[in-house]
């Protein structure tokens, strides 16, 4: 078996309200097939807005990946005041494709 250890950082802005997710994927692929792996995370989610800066949520996500797609389930919990109102977290169900490409070496994309 091989394990890949990926890790993740998204900043998004909008307006005065700014979010950082920083987090981390493991991979761990299976000798039966290169293309077969489980993936397990964890991630943490820091929120500036309304003059402060807090920890938001934690999630966490398993995956199956199957040649070029992984079906994932993660599970998002609340930790700021928010949470206080929904009293619980969300779940989300994702589908994602990984794709190949030849490097060029250009930068632009051509149209």
């Amino acid at each position: 078996r091989t394990t890949q250890l990926i890790p993740r950082v998204l900043w998004s802005k909008q307006h005065t309200v700014q979010e950082i997710n920083i987090g981390s994927t493991m991979r761990q692929i299976f000798y039966t097939t290169k293309s077969t792996a489980i993936h397990l995370g964890l991630f943490a989610s820091v929120a500036d807005h309304l003059e402060s800066t807090h920890l938001n949520s934690v999630t966490g996500l398993v995956g199956f990946e199957l040649e070029n797609m992984i079906i994932g389930l993660s599970y998002e919990k609340l930790l700021d005041d928010l949470a206080a109102y929904k009293g619980f977290g969300s779940f989300e169900l994702s589908v994602s494709y990984i794709g190949s490409f030849e490097d060029s070496g250009d930068f632009c994309p051509t149209f």
